[in-house]
């Protein structure tokens, strides 16, 4: 997958960004090496659950998004948490083209407008929609994710408090988790758990159940419902993760609720 919205830089790291904080999480110095192979493997599996919900929230569906989706890659990681995408999508019709068509209408429903529809910017639910779209919560956004070493792609011109972007950027930072476990780096490991703690208390966890729960009282395809339902249920285990509960597991039965 080609994150559109934001890299890492190559002169600014999120290693040195937070070398200074006062903060501590557990150590990960002496994990055996079967212990550090889960590691891994969790860490690149949320970071495939980020990348799958960005791309979900960033546009309307293409033919190249659902041959994604019924690839072996997406099908297996959402069945194993319980979501039957190819279920999913073909409620929405009975040809490919009829299906595009149906979730294109129902993304420009909940997403775009016009008329009333379901904001996916932050900015709009921290500041009471007062700011419109680009509010304090954008510049703090912004800001956040500039500070840690990252910068945005030149083809991206949407603004940083757009779901996709958060969930984008929580995508690159548990991918290098990873990495920094290959590469038997801990101080790193733990300064990369320190950034996403900080993301998600100061700023998913205020907006993005609320924007979960009208998706799943608005939406009328069964697709974006459990689209939904997934991002909350995985914020919160992540919320759990962040703040200090480790050890859960992707097919937990709380990451789809029925």
């Amino acid at each position: 997958m080609t994150n559109i919205a934001v890299e890492a830089t190559a002169t600014g790291t999120a290693k040195e960004a937070v070398a200074a904080t006062e903060e501590a999480v557990p150590t990960v110095k002496n994990m055996t090496p079967a212990a550090r192979t889960i590691a891994i493997d969790e860490a690149m599996a949320r970071s495939g659950l980020y990348g799958f919900l960005a791309l979900i929230y960033r546009q309307e569906p293409t033919q190249q998004l659902l041959e994604q989706l019924e690839g072996p890659a997406y099908r297996n990681l959402l069945l194993d948490i319980g979501i039957d995408v190819n279920k999913d999508i073909a409620e929405a019709g009975s040809t490919r083209e009829e299906v595009i068509q149906e979730l294109a209408v129902e993304y420009a429903h909940l997403f775009i407008g016009p008329g009333k529809h379901i904001s996916p910017y932050e900015s709009v639910y921290t500041e009471g929609g007062e700011a419109g779209i680009y509010g304090k919560a954008t510049v703090a956004v912004k800001h956040f994710i500039e500070s840690v070493g990252y910068e945005y792609q030149s083809e991206f011109h949407g603004l940083p408090d757009h779901i996709c972007v958060e969930l984008e950027f929580l995508q690159s930072l548990t991918c290098m988790e990873a990495h920094m476990y290959r590469e038997h780096d801990p101080d790193a490991v733990n300064q990369l758990r320190i950034i996403q703690k900080d993301f998600i208390n100061m700023h998913m966890v205020k907006w993005v159940p609320v924007f979960c729960k009208e998706v799943i009282d608005t939406a009328t395809l069964s697709f974006y419902r459990a689209m939904a339902r997934l991002t909350a249920d995985f914020l919160a285990l992540e919320i759990e993760e962040a703040n200090g509960t480790r050890g859960r597991n992707l097919k937990d039965p709380r990451v789809l609720s029925q």
